[in-house]
């Protein structure tokens, strides 16, 4: 055999077949951590596992075998291209170590060939929006939004304001695009009526919220009384 064996560690092996011609084959054996490790021995493993495809050349196959102690589940939807039909039962928690690693291993070895050429006539905005909006949809979606400890206007009336900004930053984008006079003279009437509609709204909150305090304290409600007045406080 022109290839032996390289052991990795007590876990891991490596074994490299010539194929046809001038190709090569990489198999690697894993054993992989029962659930009884520990999570340090699990992460160790997961690393050294997602280190291993690296030193393999992109033209030669790669084949990974072993007993991973896992199970992965039949949630195709959530690893599109990772998860075969062939699941079973539930996924716990060594499923998702394997999951998460060779979902990884997936993203960051994409051909370039397989890549949108950049549009090097593209807007500066054009560019930025998928950035962004890949920033706004992960931060969501691991953070969350945060909850605000005070209540303000926009709590009752956000669809209503988030239309009125996205108008104003539409025809603020035209009047920046095309400086003529109709856009800038649309671009002003908008930004005029979006203060003054955001001034009727805070009005009409106010006294909502005033009138809300007056009613607790006609009913003798303390709790409610001071909880309302708090809410309002941003450093309450």
């Amino acid at each position: 055999m022109p290839c032996l064996p390289q052991g990795i560690n007590d876990r891991l092996m490596s074994l490299r077949l010539p194929l046809l011609g001038d190709q090569f084959a990489t198999i690697m054996s894993a054993y992989a951590p029962t659930m009884t490790c520990s999570d340090a021995v699990k992460v160790k493993f997961y690393e050294d596992l997602h280190a291993l495809p690296a030193t393999v050349l992109k033209a030669e196959k790669l084949i990974v075998l072993g007993d991973f102690n896992a199970h992965v589940g039949t949630d195709r939807a959530s690893w599109i291209g990772v998860l075969v039909p062939h699941g079973l039962g539930s996924c716990n928690d060594n499923g998702l170590f394997l999951l998460r690693t060779f979902e990884f291993s997936k993203q960051i070895t994409q051909k370039p060939e397989n890549l949108h050429a950049p549009d090097n006539n593209a807007t500066m905005e054009t560019r930025w929006c998928p950035l962004r909006n890949g920033i706004q949809s992960t931060t969501l979606e691991v953070l969350g939004r945060a909850r605000r400890q005070h209540q303000d206007l926009f709590d009752d009336n956000d669809a209503n304001i988030s239309n009125l900004l996205a108008e104003k930053n539409r025809l603020h984008k035209a009047y920046m695009d095309l400086r003529t006079d109709a856009t800038k003279a649309a671009f002003f009437r908008c930004r005029c009526l979006v203060q003054q509609r955001l001034r009727e709204m805070q009005d009409a909150w106010m006294i909502r919220k005033a009138e809300e305090i007056q009613e607790y304290a006609d009913r003798n409600e303390i709790n409610n009384f001071f909880t309302v007045i708090y809410s309002r406080l941003p450093n309450s």
